[in-house]
Order: structure tokens, then sequence, then C-alpha cells
């Protein structure tokens, strides 16, 4: 069987969208591919559902910047391919691509860049400092060379392809909503009991941690004002940040709330319970082409969403099919009474469609 070498950051060791989205990867080619994982070493298992040989090289602290453990990382790939020369290197995140893409071109193996995210806007959002800035702008540059080398791009939406000054090889593969979300059954009424939420209310749910660009107070205060003209309504949030959020509803006035935390396997059985999604982003790059996963996730469980205009492709593509709500964070929103939507079949065969294109894009490269 044809092999794959993923090459992955340290990012790998946390249970995020990071690791989920190599977990999706592998999900949809494992039927044609072998799989090999090259990480960074730590004294740590890295678990996935599909058979992958993990191979660990040994790298400097996740606290000193992924692309200085290159000679290491390179090391182990001419290793990896001595051994298995047509293999295909797959780079999840530019870091990754930076590092190896000369020594894979130069042993002539084929090279697939999944962006994940905006690397270089990333680093300013967290690290806005004089060594943050001369990091961003120096991988930047280097982004230019690696589009430049590799045999297919992977971007998360059109729009961030759009970032790309290219004509290369390109599809694009957001996240998909994982197979339970995908559960024929409705737990609807069985879980409206459960939190005590009357039938005829509008349940409005945020699912969600409370980072800055998730505008987690924002989306809050933007539901203030439905509660204060619509008295039968109620806000649903699911995170493990509990403190946090039960903070910001009780300086916001919230009275009809519930603040849990769940396991990931039973979020599509409470999401069955809302009405209406939130998923509100602010005019930033990161937000304009990044492919919320939360939003399809809502639509699979026939949930609308209420999103803004910097929400990557959905704003647009989602609008379009009378799905979602398109908002301004300081618009009132009126509830409708037809709000429902039949998007399990909408997300079933967007599902389908993204993925057999993309295997066989990596099918047509190895």
């Amino acid at each position: 069987m044809k092999k794959i070498v993923f090459v992955v950051e340290d990012a790998i060791y946390k249970n995020d969208g990071y690791k989920s989205r190599i977990a999706m990867e592998m999900d949809i080619l494992k039927d044609e591919y072998d799989f090999l994982l090259l990480a960074p070493y730590e004294n740590k298992d890295i678990e996935f559902n599909t058979r992958v040989n993990v191979i660990k090289y040994h790298a400097f602290s996740s606290s000193i910047p992924f692309i200085f453990n290159a000679p290491m990382l390179n090391q182990a790939l001419r290793k990896i391919i001595s051994t298995n020369p047509n293999i295909l290197v797959y780079c999840e995140a530019l870091p990754s691509a930076v590092a190896v893409y000369k020594t894979a071109n130069e042993l002539g193996c084929k090279i697939v860049f999944d962006c994940h995210g905006t690397a270089p806007d990333e680093i300013l959002l967290y690290h806005n400092n004089f060594l943050g800035k001369l990091y961003s702008k120096w991988l930047r540059n280097k982004q230019n060379d690696v589009v430049k080398s590799v045999d297919l791009i992977i971007t998360v939406s059109k729009k961030q392809f759009s970032l790309f000054n290219t004509e290369i090889e390109h599809i694009v593969l957001p996240m998909l909503p994982a197979k339970q979300f995908f559960d024929s059954h409705n737990y609807r009424e069985e879980y409206r009991k459960k939190l005590v939420i009357p039938e005829t209310t509008t349940v409005f749910v945020y699912s969600g941690q409370c980072q800055k660009w998730q505008m987690a107070e924002e989306t809050i205060d933007f539901y203030k004002k439905i509660e204060n003209v619509n008295a039968n309504t109620f806000l649903l949030i699911l995170t493990n940040e509990i403190e946090k959020f039960n903070k910001i509803v009780t300086d916001l006035k919230i009275e009809r709330y519930s603040v849990i935390s769940v396991p990931y396997n039973d979020v599509p059985r409470y999401l069955d319970t809302a009405d209406y999604g939130f998923c509100l982003r602010a005019d930033h790059i990161i937000n304009v082409v990044a492919s919320p996963t939360k939003v399809l996730e809502y639509v699979s469980r026939n949930i609308r969403p209420i999103i803004t205009e910097f929400v990557g492709d959905y704003s647009t593509e989602l609008k379009d099919n009378y799905i979602a709500e398109v908002v301004k964070i300081d618009d009132l929103f009126y509830p409708k009474n037809d709000h429902r939507i039949d998007g399990t079949n909408y997300i079933k065969q967007l599902s389908y469609t993204y993925s057999i294109q993309y295997l066989n894009s990596i099918k047509g490269l190895c």
C-alpha cells in the first residue's frame, strides 16, 4: 500500500483542532494509504483511531519556535525517505512545510502543504512585539517560497487560498463534523426535559471557549438584547470554561441560561435542544479566511447559525443557501417562526463532496 508521512508540530500532543484535522484526513485516506507520523519528541503518547506508525525525533522545547527543529527533523525525514523513496510528504501547517520542503524536493518526493490557518497572522495575535513581528515577517516570506515548491496546497476556505499569489493545484477542505453529528436520532424532546426547557421556548446555543477571538462576551451581550425583547428565550452554553462564562452571564444579568460542560460525543444531543447557534466573529484576517467547525456542526443538527460577515466562506455560502442568519454585532435580532432548517442532508452532501475531492487530489499525487 502507498505511504504518506505526516510532518507535524508539537501541537499534535494537544487534543485540539490541529490533531482533529489530521485525524479527519487520515480517516478519509485510510483505505488507500499507510501512515507514518513524524513528530518532535515528547514523553506522551499520540493516539488515533486509524493505525499510524509514529516516529519521534529529538527536538527543542515547545517554547522555542518550531523552525529551530529543522536540522533534526530533516535528518529523520531523510531516513524515512531512504527506505520509502516514493512516500508522499504531507506538511501539517506552515512551520512544518518551511522546515522540510527543500529536503523533500531534493529527494524527489511529492509535497502536500495543508495550511491549517494563517500562521504569520496568528503569531502576531499572541506575540505582537518586536520578535513576534520579525518572526511573522520572516515566516510570510518563507511561505512564498513554500507555495512555489509544493505539489498541492490545501486550505480551509476559498478566501484563504486567495491570499496566495499562485496558480498551483489546490483544494478546499474545511473541518467537517465528526460522525456522531450525523446520528439520525433526534434528542430534542429528551434533552429539553433534562435541561428543563419548555418546548415552546426558542433556544440559542453557544458552543466553544472564552478566547478573545471567539467574541464570547460580545455574543452573550448580543443575546441579552434578544432576551430583553423576547422573554420566551433561553441561552445554552456548552464549554469547558464554566467559571468564566458564569461570570459573564452574571455580569450581563442573563435571566434564562445554562452553562455546562459535556463530553464531545454528547454535544450533538445537547445541540438538538437549540434553534439558533452563535458564531460571531470580528473583522480580522484570521476570521475572514477561517471555516469554524462549529458552524457545520450546528447545521448538521438542523440549527440555524447566527454569524457575522467575517466567518470565512460561510458568511456568503450559507446565506445564499438560506441556512445562516448573517448579522452585524450591533443588530437587534428577532427570532423567526420558520427558523428550523433541513441541515442534516445539506451537510452530508457537503461532507461527501469535500471528502471525495480531497481523496482524488491526494491519489493524483501518489
